[in-house]
């Protein structure tokens, strides 16, 4: 699949980074120093501390595993190293680990490595502080050199604990982007305090905004998958496949696309349960998956549907390829849990599949997919478990098809051999 908000995501929040740094220092250097009393600034910060953790709370925290580990309490940290008492700043260093490593449902190496990202860039905070004695001169020499380090830090600490190709945590744009605007947003705040101690209150709604913030990818990967399945829903599926068709026509590629429809499904439910239908709804969607190219899109339509996008097969590769899919449907066993907790084996479980081809109707999206939805029907007419052509609505005949035809891919049509998935949708 392609992520298609990214290039978009860059576009927009890049800009943002690079000129939000300049502005906060200028910010900075204009700004007047001096705290009356930095024991009113520790308190007022305590405040904004607490209605963020509390927001957080109320809005839930992510928890994907592969959400990265990135928070939003620098917003109050920065200002709090720069302008509370300096007898505090253990303690403040010790409730940024804390609130670190005791991240839920994140691998330890991962709140390490960003536990170990807090500690050094408090740490050089601290230490401008202790050479230019003045907030605004903190801001100034400590953020570029923070910002560096703590980028260095992350790269190389995840590189050390996860040597395998991979995306860095910090090298993640938007975790990284989120845990920046944080850190900028804190520089701001310390420049308002150092006029008076109550500005710091208005540090609530940017570090509330920001719990959100985390949220969005979490909600947005939610709105957007299939819970059973672990596929795009419906509504995902089409976007991709849309701008897929667009783009095969563009490029003058071949396109189909497949409605799967699972037989009997009611019958399994009332037999086995639906929590047992979920398990065999889970293992179907594995088993297309397993079948498909790295182009093919796949989603769950919505029931016992399940719908694939080819790309780069001609009609009579994206048969083959649908054959290859009712078979190894058919040739999985499924253990369950029956409606009275025994351990059992339910199957054979079959499915009907009409296919549409772009080589006969076209790139249009909702033609192709009526086309299918049609020769479906007509398989399930038909009999049921088997295949149906748009363009060659009667059954057809697998028996003539030899073990050596190929569909398209290099691989090879043999109806007993099974394989582990190997790609994703």
């Amino acid at each position: 699949m392609r992520p298609g908000s990214a290039s978009a995501a860059r576009r927009i929040v890049l800009p943002y980074l690079v000129a939000a740094l300049p502005i906060a220092l200028a910010v900075a250097l204009c700004a007047t120093p001096g705290i009356a009393d930095r024991w009113r600034v520790l308190a007022v910060l305590s405040a904004v501390a607490v209605a963020g953790i509390v927001a957080g709370h109320q809005s839930g925290t992510p928890v994907r595993t592969a959400a990265q580990p990135w928070n939003v309490h620098t917003v109050w940290l920065v200002p709090a190293v720069l302008l509370a008492p300096p007898q505090v700043f253990s303690i403040l260093i010790g409730l940024s680990l804390a609130v670190t490593l005791s991240a839920t449902g994140l691998p330890m190496r991962l709140r390490l490595l960003v536990a170990t990202n807090n500690l050094v860039g408090c740490g050089l905070i601290y230490l401008a502080v202790l050479t230019t004695n003045t907030p605004r001169a903190a801001v100034l020499l400590g953020m570029p050199l923070v910002l560096a380090v703590t980028a260095v830090v992350a790269v190389v600490g995840t590189r050390l604990v996860q040597p395998e190709p991979a995306r860095t945590s910090f090298a993640d744009f938007h975790w990284a982007a989120i845990e920046t605007c944080a850190a900028l947003t804190g520089c701001l705040i310390t420049v308002a305090m150092s006029g008076h101690p109550l500005a710091g209150l208005a540090g609530v709604a940017p570090m509330v905004l920001a719990v959100f913030a985390l949220r969005w990818p979490e909600l947005t990967s939610q709105a957007r998958t299939d819970a059973k399945t672990g596929l795009p829903n419906a509504g995902r599926w089409e976007e991709l496949s849309r701008h897929a068709l667009n783009d095969s026509a563009i490029r003058r590629r071949p396109a189909a696309l497949l409605i799967i429809d699972i037989d009997h499904f009611k019958a399994v439910n009332d037999t086995y349960g639906h929590l047992a239908g979920d398990v065999i709804l889970a293992a179907v969607a594995a088993d297309i998956l397993a079948e498909l190219g790295p182009d093919d899109l796949v989603g769950r339509f919505g029931g016992e549907e399940f719908v694939v996008t080819t790309i780069g097969l001609s009609r009579a590769e994206a048969m083959v390829l649908a054959e290859r899919i009712r078979r190894r449907i058919a040739g999985t066993s499924h253990e369950i849990i029956s409606l009275e907790g025994h351990r059992t084996t339910a199957g054979p479980v079959t499915c009907t599949i009409g296919v549409a081809s772009s080589e006969v109707l076209g790139y249009g999206h909702t033609l192709l997919l009526r086309r299918a939805d049609a020769a479906l029907a007509g398989g399930k007419i038909g009999g049921r478990n088997q295949i149906r052509s748009a363009e060659r609505p009667e059954a057809i005949d697998w028996t003539s098809l030899t073990s050596g035809e190929h569909t398209g891919r290099g691989q090879t049509f043999v109806p007993s051999q099974r394989t582990s998935p190997t790609s994703d949708s």
